[in-house]
């Protein structure tokens, strides 16, 4: 009798193990890294030892469901559909400073020519502003609205690629209009924001 229970205890016990139970949790969906989280990989362990940490969407993407996210090296690339005619490319670099450098593509720019300065502005206040309010990350969009908005408003001459403080309680950060450039029928707007040092 003694030996028939332990053959059946034994029995269900390796049962146990062989369904899972009693073995270490299994890993879940709930497991998983959320969607706006890169996968930490050996080649991304870069932002492992900054201060800025592991790049995340910058977009909300309840907001743009068609973005593509990929961490590389040192770098995390973020694509967006804007809109029909309108890709964005997000590059999130930096380590003791958070860096966002926003690359509009709008098409069928054929009938565009390389704008003037204040044209620029008021072109980047447009394309910007239409990711402004999907913004999540740390990058303050609607301070660097504000303040194209200004230098449009008060008719103030400052040249492509000169850094614009905005305003901070906390940590320092610049916003840059880098470039904007019309060419083979392609408008190409690049934005800049950097915060810091963290």
């Amino acid at each position: 009798m003694n030996k028939q229970i332990l053959l059946l205890v034994g029995v269900l016990i390796g049962t146990g193990i062989f369904l899972g139970c009693g073995s270490p949790a299994q890993e879940t969906d709930a497991d998983q890294s959320p969607p706006e989280v890169a996968q930490v990989t050996e080649e991304s362990a870069y932002f492992n030892e900054c201060p800025r940490a592991v790049p995340r969407r910058s977009l909300d993407p309840a907001t743009f469901s068609n973005s593509d996210f990929e961490l590389k090296d040192s770098i995390a690339i973020e694509t967006v559909q804007v809109a029909p005619d309108v890709s964005l490319v997000i590059e999130h670099r930096g380590c003791s400073y958070f860096v966002q450098e926003y690359t509009f593509q709008i098409s069928h720019a054929d009938d565009m020519s390389n704008p003037s300065s204040q044209d620029a502005y008021a072109l980047t206040l447009d394309y910007l502003g239409m990711i402004g309010d999907a913004n999540i990350s740390p990058i303050n969009i609607q301070a660097g609205l504000q303040a194209i908005e200004s230098l449009l408003t008060n008719e103030t001459s400052s040249s492509l690629g000169t850094a614009i403080a905005l305003p901070s309680d906390e940590i320092p950060e610049t916003m840059t209009v880098e470039k904007v450039e019309a060419g083979q029928g392609v408008l190409e707007i690049v934005v800049l924001f950097s915060m810091g040092p963290l």
